[in-house]
């Protein structure tokens, strides 16, 4: 996967995305001592805006067991191949469709989500 974590908000503009969107959902989030459910999205990419509060992203090479929920989405599978993203105010996280990934929060963690779908070939 090509997961990238950027810390700072006002560095020089980087490019996250090499391929064409077809829509953009924006959601804002409040996670107070929680983990999210394991999950891969086959047609989205998020993009996660951390406004406040302190949390770690696990991405991983795999995921293993999940269900499928529908439209390319699978949750509560097993993660295999983590790597732990620390999360906190200002940082952005580019997550590609595909990269399985969750989130875990030890005391609240305040965020907003861009899912951008791919456009359909």
């Amino acid at each position: 996967m090509d997961l990238k974590v950027l810390r700072d908000i006002y560095s020089p503009p980087r490019e996250l995305l090499t391929t064409d969107v077809e829509s953009v959902m924006v959601k804002t989030g409040v996670m107070e001592k929680q983990e999210s459910d394991t999950e891969s999205h086959e047609f989205w990419h998020d993009i996660y805006i951390v406004t406040s509060g302190e949390g770690v992203l696990l991405e991983a090479d795999s995921m293993h067991g999940a269900e499928d929920t529908g439209e390319g989405e699978k949750r509560r599978g097993q993660l295999k191949g983590v790597k732990e993203h620390d999360l906190k105010e200002g940082t952005i996280v580019f997550i590609p469709a595909g990269c399985p990934h969750m989130v875990k929060v030890p005391d609240r963690l305040t965020m907003v989500v861009l899912k951008l779908k791919k456009k359909a070939v």
